[in-house]
Protein backbone atom coordinates (compact mmCIF):
# COMPACT_ATOMS: atom_id res chain seq x y z
CA UNK A 1 0.00 0.00 0.00
CA UNK A 2 1.28 3.36 -1.36
CA UNK A 3 0.71 6.50 1.15
CA UNK A 4 1.25 9.82 -1.10
CA UNK A 5 2.86 11.92 2.22
CA UNK A 6 2.25 15.47 0.25
CA UNK A 7 -1.57 14.51 0.36
CA UNK A 8 -1.60 13.37 3.83
CA UNK A 9 0.48 16.47 5.02
CA UNK A 10 -2.14 18.71 3.19
CA UNK A 11 -5.26 16.70 4.18
CA UNK A 12 -4.24 17.38 7.87
CA UNK A 13 -3.13 20.83 7.36
CA UNK A 14 -6.64 21.63 5.70
CA UNK A 15 -8.24 19.81 8.53
CA UNK A 16 -6.57 21.94 11.06
CA UNK A 17 -7.59 25.07 9.60
CA UNK A 18 -11.31 23.59 9.18
CA UNK A 19 -11.22 22.52 12.47
CA UNK A 20 -10.76 25.76 14.28
CA UNK A 21 -13.27 27.53 11.68
CA UNK A 22 -15.79 24.97 12.65
CA UNK A 23 -15.38 25.45 16.45
CA UNK A 24 -16.04 29.29 16.09
CA UNK A 25 -19.43 28.31 13.32
CA UNK A 26 -20.52 26.42 16.68
CA UNK A 27 -19.64 28.99 19.18
CA UNK A 28 -21.26 31.64 17.59
CA UNK A 29 -24.68 29.46 16.62
CA UNK A 30 -24.50 28.84 20.67
CA UNK A 31 -24.31 32.65 20.97
CA UNK A 32 -27.04 33.38 18.72
CA UNK A 33 -29.25 30.34 20.91
CA UNK A 34 -28.39 31.93 24.69
CA UNK A 35 -29.37 35.48 22.52
CA UNK A 36 -32.82 34.14 21.90
CA UNK A 37 -32.92 32.55 25.04
CA UNK A 38 -32.35 35.61 26.89
CA UNK A 39 -34.88 37.42 24.60
CA UNK A 40 -37.61 35.08 25.46
CA UNK A 41 -36.87 35.06 29.64
CA UNK A 42 -37.10 38.83 29.24
CA UNK A 43 -39.98 39.10 28.08
CA UNK A 44 -41.66 36.70 30.32
CA UNK A 45 -40.05 38.93 32.98
CA UNK A 46 -41.27 42.16 31.01
CA UNK A 47 -44.73 40.49 30.99
CA UNK A 48 -45.09 39.49 34.97
CA UNK A 49 -43.57 42.72 35.48
CA UNK A 50 -46.61 44.53 33.98
CA UNK A 51 -48.74 47.02 35.99
CA UNK A 52 -52.69 45.94 35.51
CA UNK A 53 -54.75 48.24 36.89
CA UNK A 54 -58.79 47.85 37.84
CA UNK A 55 -60.48 48.68 35.06
CA UNK A 56 -62.80 51.64 35.93
CA UNK A 57 -65.06 51.71 32.78
CA UNK A 58 -65.33 47.64 34.03
CA UNK A 59 -66.27 49.26 37.51
CA UNK A 60 -68.45 51.57 36.25
CA UNK A 61 -71.05 49.16 34.15
CA UNK A 62 -70.75 46.87 36.80
CA UNK A 63 -72.06 49.38 39.32
CA UNK A 64 -75.12 49.95 36.66
CA UNK A 65 -76.07 45.99 36.40
CA UNK A 66 -75.69 45.33 40.40
CA UNK A 67 -78.97 47.51 41.10
CA UNK A 68 -80.85 44.88 39.31
CA UNK A 69 -78.85 41.81 40.88
CA UNK A 70 -80.44 40.35 44.04
CA UNK A 71 -79.88 37.22 46.21
CA UNK A 72 -82.01 34.72 45.93
CA UNK A 73 -82.06 33.66 49.30
CA UNK A 74 -81.49 35.88 52.61
CA UNK A 75 -78.12 35.07 54.66
CA UNK A 76 -78.67 32.25 57.19
CA UNK A 77 -76.04 34.28 59.31
CA UNK A 78 -73.66 36.89 58.19
CA UNK A 79 -70.88 34.98 54.94
CA UNK A 80 -67.16 35.78 54.97
CA UNK A 81 -65.81 34.49 51.63
CA UNK A 82 -62.21 34.55 50.98
CA UNK A 83 -61.07 35.53 47.28
CA UNK A 84 -57.71 34.47 46.57
CA UNK A 85 -56.41 36.01 43.11
CA UNK A 86 -53.08 34.91 42.12
CA UNK A 87 -51.29 33.90 38.94
CA UNK A 88 -47.91 32.23 38.53
CA UNK A 89 -48.76 32.77 34.97
CA UNK A 90 -51.31 34.57 32.47
CA UNK A 91 -54.67 36.19 33.52
CA UNK A 92 -52.94 38.95 35.37
CA UNK A 93 -54.80 41.68 33.51
CA UNK A 94 -58.29 40.85 34.53
CA UNK A 95 -57.43 40.27 38.42
CA UNK A 96 -57.29 43.34 39.72
CA UNK A 97 -60.49 44.16 38.19
CA UNK A 98 -62.52 40.61 39.12
CA UNK A 99 -60.84 41.42 42.77
CA UNK A 100 -62.96 44.63 43.22
CA UNK A 101 -66.34 43.22 41.34
CA UNK A 102 -66.26 40.10 43.80
CA UNK A 103 -65.78 42.47 46.94
CA UNK A 104 -68.23 44.66 45.58
CA UNK A 105 -70.83 42.08 44.68
CA UNK A 106 -70.71 41.16 48.65
CA UNK A 107 -71.50 44.57 49.80
CA UNK A 108 -74.05 45.69 46.94
CA UNK A 109 -76.11 42.53 47.77
CA UNK A 110 -75.50 41.62 51.47
CA UNK A 111 -75.13 37.87 50.62
CA UNK A 112 -71.09 38.27 51.70
CA UNK A 113 -68.76 40.26 52.68
CA UNK A 114 -65.58 39.33 51.16
CA UNK A 115 -61.55 39.11 52.76
CA UNK A 116 -59.31 39.54 49.34
CA UNK A 117 -55.92 38.46 49.99
CA UNK A 118 -53.45 36.56 48.41
CA UNK A 119 -51.98 35.94 51.84
CA UNK A 120 -51.00 31.89 52.21
CA UNK A 121 -51.37 31.91 56.00
CA UNK A 122 -55.18 32.38 55.28
CA UNK A 123 -54.64 27.99 54.27
CA UNK A 124 -53.87 27.76 57.57
CA UNK A 125 -56.55 25.05 59.30
CA UNK A 126 -57.69 27.14 62.23
CA UNK A 127 -57.50 30.24 59.34
CA UNK A 128 -59.76 28.64 57.16
CA UNK A 129 -62.91 28.11 59.61
CA UNK A 130 -63.44 31.65 59.97
CA UNK A 131 -64.41 31.35 56.04
CA UNK A 132 -67.74 29.98 54.75
CA UNK A 133 -66.29 29.11 50.90
CA UNK A 134 -62.83 30.33 49.11
CA UNK A 135 -62.92 31.86 45.79
CA UNK A 136 -60.08 31.03 43.58
CA UNK A 137 -60.60 34.04 40.89
CA UNK A 138 -58.43 33.30 37.77
CA UNK A 139 -55.75 31.70 39.89
CA UNK A 140 -53.16 29.98 37.26
CA UNK A 141 -50.76 27.80 37.60
CA UNK A 142 -48.83 26.90 41.40
CA UNK A 143 -50.12 29.55 43.36
CA UNK A 144 -49.38 28.52 46.41
CA UNK A 145 -45.33 28.84 45.30
CA UNK A 146 -43.36 31.44 46.18
CA UNK A 147 -42.04 33.44 44.71
CA UNK A 148 -45.27 33.91 42.84
CA UNK A 149 -43.05 35.31 39.61
CA UNK A 150 -42.58 31.97 37.42
CA UNK A 151 -39.03 33.48 36.49
CA UNK A 152 -37.98 33.77 40.02
CA UNK A 153 -38.73 30.98 41.28
CA UNK A 154 -37.19 28.89 38.43
CA UNK A 155 -33.92 30.99 39.82
CA UNK A 156 -34.31 29.55 43.15
CA UNK A 157 -32.32 26.88 44.63
CA UNK A 158 -32.96 22.43 43.88
CA UNK A 159 -33.26 22.84 47.55
CA UNK A 160 -35.36 25.73 47.78
CA UNK A 161 -37.63 25.04 45.19
CA UNK A 162 -38.40 21.46 47.01
CA UNK A 163 -39.07 23.01 50.12
CA UNK A 164 -41.65 24.96 47.94
CA UNK A 165 -43.24 22.32 46.13
CA UNK A 166 -43.40 20.49 49.83
CA UNK A 167 -45.38 23.54 51.05
CA UNK A 168 -47.96 23.40 48.51
CA UNK A 169 -48.69 20.27 48.66
CA UNK A 170 -49.53 21.07 52.33
CA UNK A 171 -51.67 23.91 51.69
CA UNK A 172 -53.66 22.05 49.07
CA UNK A 173 -54.28 19.36 51.48
CA UNK A 174 -55.45 21.88 54.36
CA UNK A 175 -57.85 23.52 51.57
CA UNK A 176 -59.23 20.05 50.46
CA UNK A 177 -60.17 18.72 53.86
CA UNK A 178 -61.73 22.02 54.37
CA UNK A 179 -64.13 21.79 51.30
CA UNK A 180 -64.26 17.99 52.47
CA UNK A 181 -65.38 18.35 56.13
CA UNK A 182 -67.75 21.31 55.13
CA UNK A 183 -66.78 24.21 53.61
CA UNK A 184 -67.37 26.05 50.27
CA UNK A 185 -65.29 26.67 47.01
CA UNK A 186 -65.84 28.39 44.39
CA UNK A 187 -63.61 28.83 40.90
CA UNK A 188 -63.92 31.34 38.32
CA UNK A 189 -62.67 30.81 34.77
CA UNK A 190 -58.75 29.62 35.13
CA UNK A 191 -59.84 28.08 38.18
CA UNK A 192 -59.47 24.46 36.52
CA UNK A 193 -55.78 25.76 35.00
CA UNK A 194 -54.41 25.83 38.57
CA UNK A 195 -52.33 23.41 40.64
CA UNK A 196 -51.77 20.80 38.26
CA UNK A 197 -49.60 18.80 40.07
CA UNK A 198 -52.16 17.92 42.97
CA UNK A 199 -54.59 14.94 41.81
CA UNK A 200 -57.06 16.53 45.10
CA UNK A 201 -57.46 19.39 43.61
CA UNK A 202 -58.38 18.29 40.47
CA UNK A 203 -61.25 15.84 42.20
CA UNK A 204 -62.55 18.61 43.76
CA UNK A 205 -62.79 21.24 41.62
CA UNK A 206 -64.26 18.85 38.96
CA UNK A 207 -61.85 18.86 36.14
CA UNK A 208 -58.70 20.37 34.38
CA UNK A 209 -58.28 22.84 32.03
CA UNK A 210 -57.18 21.42 28.37
CA UNK A 211 -57.03 24.29 26.26
CA UNK A 212 -59.56 26.96 24.61
CA UNK A 213 -60.49 26.23 21.03
CA UNK A 214 -62.53 29.68 21.62
CA UNK A 215 -60.36 32.58 21.79
CA UNK A 216 -62.02 35.70 24.04
CA UNK A 217 -63.33 37.52 20.79
CA UNK A 218 -65.19 34.46 19.82
CA UNK A 219 -68.72 34.50 20.59
CA UNK A 220 -70.28 31.34 22.15
CA UNK A 221 -73.75 30.08 22.26
CA UNK A 222 -74.38 29.02 26.07
CA UNK A 223 -76.82 26.15 26.44
CA UNK A 224 -79.03 26.08 29.69
CA UNK A 225 -78.69 22.30 30.65
CA UNK A 226 -81.18 22.40 33.70
CA UNK A 227 -83.73 25.23 33.08
CA UNK A 228 -85.81 24.41 36.27
CA UNK A 229 -82.52 24.08 38.80
CA UNK A 230 -82.15 26.40 41.18
CA UNK A 231 -78.98 27.92 40.27
CA UNK A 232 -80.75 28.89 36.57
CA UNK A 233 -84.30 29.10 36.47
CA UNK A 234 -84.67 33.00 38.04
CA UNK A 235 -82.49 33.96 35.91
CA UNK A 236 -82.08 32.54 32.24
CA UNK A 237 -86.03 31.83 32.09
CA UNK A 238 -84.96 28.86 30.37
CA UNK A 239 -83.84 30.47 27.50
CA UNK A 240 -79.91 30.42 25.94
CA UNK A 241 -77.30 33.52 25.79
CA UNK A 242 -74.41 34.10 23.69
CA UNK A 243 -71.47 35.93 25.06
CA UNK A 244 -67.93 36.89 23.60
CA UNK A 245 -65.69 34.79 25.69
CA UNK A 246 -62.42 32.57 25.93
CA UNK A 247 -64.14 28.94 26.28
CA UNK A 248 -61.80 26.37 28.25
CA UNK A 249 -62.35 22.62 27.17
CA UNK A 250 -62.23 20.05 29.95
CA UNK A 251 -59.94 16.92 30.52
CA UNK A 252 -59.88 14.79 33.89
CA UNK A 253 -60.70 13.86 36.19
CA UNK A 254 -64.14 16.09 34.46
CA UNK A 255 -66.78 13.25 34.39
CA UNK A 256 -70.38 14.10 34.73
CA UNK A 257 -71.00 11.06 36.83
CA UNK A 258 -69.06 13.04 39.58
CA UNK A 259 -70.79 16.63 38.94
CA UNK A 260 -74.04 18.62 37.74
CA UNK A 261 -73.64 20.65 34.53
CA UNK A 262 -75.48 23.68 34.81
CA UNK A 263 -74.40 25.00 31.49
CA UNK A 264 -72.56 24.43 28.50
CA UNK A 265 -71.71 25.66 24.51
CA UNK A 266 -73.61 24.70 22.01
CA UNK A 267 -70.83 23.90 19.66
CA UNK A 268 -73.23 23.72 16.28
CA UNK A 269 -74.58 27.62 17.03
CA UNK A 270 -71.37 29.17 18.06
CA UNK A 271 -68.23 30.52 15.79
CA UNK A 272 -65.85 28.22 14.41
CA UNK A 273 -63.29 27.39 17.03
CA UNK A 274 -59.79 28.23 15.91
CA UNK A 275 -58.25 25.43 17.69
CA UNK A 276 -59.00 21.70 16.71
CA UNK A 277 -62.12 20.42 19.45
CA UNK A 278 -60.80 17.37 21.78
CA UNK A 279 -64.01 16.08 22.63
CA UNK A 280 -65.70 13.59 20.07
CA UNK A 281 -68.82 13.94 22.35
CA UNK A 282 -68.82 17.58 22.00
CA UNK A 283 -69.21 18.72 25.56
CA UNK A 284 -67.76 21.63 26.41
CA UNK A 285 -69.52 22.58 29.87
CA UNK A 286 -69.59 26.18 31.37
CA UNK A 287 -70.64 25.61 34.79
CA UNK A 288 -71.16 22.66 37.12
CA UNK A 289 -71.81 22.51 41.32
CA UNK A 290 -70.81 19.16 42.87
CA UNK A 291 -70.59 17.48 46.26
CA UNK A 292 -67.92 16.92 47.88
CA UNK A 293 -67.35 15.02 50.92
CA UNK A 294 -69.58 17.24 53.11
CA UNK A 295 -68.75 20.27 51.15
CA UNK A 296 -69.79 21.99 48.41
CA UNK A 297 -67.94 23.29 44.76
CA UNK A 298 -69.00 25.62 42.12
CA UNK A 299 -67.04 26.06 38.94
CA UNK A 300 -68.16 28.46 35.85
CA UNK A 301 -65.54 28.53 33.11
CA UNK A 302 -66.70 32.21 32.26
CA UNK A 303 -64.06 35.07 33.35
CA UNK A 304 -61.31 35.80 30.97
CA UNK A 305 -63.03 38.78 29.29
CA UNK A 306 -63.39 41.83 31.40
CA UNK A 307 -66.50 42.69 30.03
CA UNK A 308 -67.87 39.55 31.55
CA UNK A 309 -67.51 41.26 35.14
CA UNK A 310 -70.42 43.44 34.23
CA UNK A 311 -72.37 40.67 32.54
CA UNK A 312 -75.92 40.95 34.79
CA UNK A 313 -76.51 36.96 33.46
CA UNK A 314 -73.49 35.89 34.28
CA UNK A 315 -72.74 38.06 37.32
CA UNK A 316 -76.43 37.03 38.55
CA UNK A 317 -75.15 32.76 38.12
CA UNK A 318 -71.88 33.46 39.93
CA UNK A 319 -73.93 34.86 42.62
CA UNK A 320 -76.68 32.02 42.60
CA UNK A 321 -73.40 29.82 43.16
CA UNK A 322 -71.76 31.98 45.81
CA UNK A 323 -75.16 31.54 47.86
CA UNK A 324 -74.65 27.58 47.05
CA UNK A 325 -71.08 27.44 48.32
CA UNK A 326 -71.59 29.77 51.34
CA UNK A 327 -74.47 27.63 52.35
CA UNK A 328 -77.39 29.34 51.75
CA UNK A 329 -79.20 27.74 48.98
CA UNK A 330 -79.37 24.01 48.85
CA UNK A 331 -78.25 22.36 45.06
CA UNK A 332 -80.20 19.39 44.73
CA UNK A 333 -82.39 18.75 41.32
Amino acid sequence: MTICIPRLFQCLLLLGLALPILAAQETEAQGDANQVKDQQRQQVIDKFNQVHEVDQQVVSEFKSVVRDIKPSVSPAKPRKLLVYAVSHGPHRFVIPTGKVVLEMLGQETGAYSAVVSDDLAHFEPDALKQFDSVCFANTTGEVFYRPIARHLFDELSAEQQAAQVANAQRLVKNLTEYVRNGGGFLGIHAATDTLKKSPAYGEMIGGYFDGHPWSGSQTVSIRIEQPDHALCKDIFKGEGFSIAEEIYQMKEPYSRDELHVLLSVDVDHSDKPTKPLKREDKDYPISWFKEYGKGRVFYSSLGHNKSTFHNPLVIQHWLEGLQYVLGDKPGED
